[in-house]
Parts: structure tokens; C-alpha cells; sequence
């Protein structure tokens, strides 16, 4: 769901100047209005999948760390062979954390690895920066006298998405013997194949705002 909302924000924001000197219209005026909101959404959403565990064990947190804990619950067999699996080797990429073996010998083995990389440095700075957008600017209404300086927002918020895609993804395949979510591709310019189909009215209608001829295509297919 946070990278549906975060394609609709970004498809405006890359033609917010052209959509603000269009002339006006029911659909500028409806893509002014939904950029905001989408931003907001795709920021909750992909803060919820990075919340901890709850302390109240009598309801379920649904998040990476939950997720990851469930597979002490779910039979699957191992030794596991990571030849050939290739959203392993881009989540290997992606954090830049070795797995140090070709075969999972062992579930705990696997469990451990997913909390090595969500407690690293390089996933925890991200999650850090994203939740103070999230509690300072968006859920609670505060006034700050300093503006954190994230200059690479953006850019983990792609991170962050492209994790949570990839573990998902491991996930059900290890244990469920289903890719649930199937990645092409990851990195700041990349989406799930599927999400330009499912928003082809959105393209449609920036096209019709700024012109096909000035429409940019922002993600790489």
C-alpha cells in the first residue's frame, strides 16, 4: 500500500510545476488535491511496516520485526539453497550485509540475519528519519524552531520500500512457498510492474494536464 500511495505522490510532484501553470481544471484542481494526501499515506503505511513489536502481547503489531518472528511458528525446510534466488542477492546488495553462505542451514540462522540488517545502522538512521517526519510534521501538530535536515529523504523512503518488498518477498517463498510480491528491480526509480497498470488513470490524467509530450516517466520499466 505505501508504494501505490508514494507512485501517486511522486507522478504529480514530478510535474508540480507544469500542473501549477496549467490552466485550471477539474482534473488540475483533483491532482493538486490528491498529491498531499498521498504523501501523508505513503509515509504512515511505510512507517507502520517498520513499527516494533508491541509490548501488549495480546495483539499483533503487523511489521517487519512481527514478521520475522512468526517464522519460529511456520515449518519450512532447510537446509535452503540461495542459488539462483535473486531477491536474496538484491537484499544482500541493498543493505550491504553479507549473508556469508550460499545455503540457510537453519531457520534460526535466517531470523537472525533479518534482525542483524532491521537493527543496522544503515536500516535504523533511515527508520529514525522517517518516523520524525511521521510524528513531528504529519501525526502530531507541533511547532519546531529547527527543520531536521534530510537531505536524502526521499531517496530512503525508496530504500525502506525496497526493504520491506525484498524481506516479504524471502519470506514467502522460504516459508510459504509463494512470492507474494514479485520485484523486477529495486532502487529509487523502480515499482512494482503492476503499480503503473493499476494507476493508468493517473497517467491519463497528467497527460491531459501538461501534455503527452511533457509527461515524464519517472520510473525505469
Amino acid at each position: 500500500m505505501a508504494e501505490r500511495h508514494y507512485f501517486v505522490y511522486r507522478t504529480i510532484g514530478e510535474h508540480a510545476h507544469l500542473i501549477n501553470s496549467a490552466t485550471k481544471s477539474t482534473e488540475r484542481s483533483a491532482l493538486n488535491y490528491m498529491q498531499e494526501p498521498a504523501m501523508y499515506m505513503a509515509l504512515i503505511s511505510l512507517s507502520k511496516i517498520y513499527d516494533s513489536k508491541s509490548r501488549n502481547k495480546s495483539y499483533l503489531v503487523r511489521s517487519l520485526d512481527s514478521l520475522v518472528d512468526m517464522g519460529d511458528q511456520i515449518d519450512a525446510s532447510f537446509p535452503y539453497s540461495l542459488e539462483y534466488f535473486e531477491a536474496f542477492e538484491k537484499l544482500e546488495k541493498l543493505v550491504q550485509i553479507p549473508f556469508g553462505s550460499k545455503v540457510i542451514s537453519t531457520k534460526d540462522e535466517l531470523i537472525d540475519y533479518f534482525k542483524t540488517i532491521l537493527k543496522s545502522q544503515i536500516v535504523k538512521t533511515k527508520v529514525d528519519h522517517l518516523k520524525i517526519v511521521r510524528d513531528k510534521y504529519i501525526v502530531h501538530n507541533e511547532h519546531l524552531n529547527e527543520v531536521p535536515n534530510i537531505p536524502t529523504f526521499w531517496e530512503e523512503v525508496a530504500f525502506l520500500l525496497d526493504l520491506g518488498k525484498l524481506i516479504a518477498s524471502i519470506v514467502g517463498k522460504i516459508f510459504l512457498h509463494t512470492e507474494y510480491i514479485n520485484i523486477n528491480e529495486v532502487g529509487p526509480n523502480r515499482i512494482h510492474y503492476m503499480t503503473p497498470i493499476d494507476f493508468f488513470w493517473l497517467i491519463e490524467m497528467v497527460k491531459l494536464v501538461v501534455g503527452k509530450e511533457k509527461f515524464v516517466q519517472w520510473w525505469e520499466s
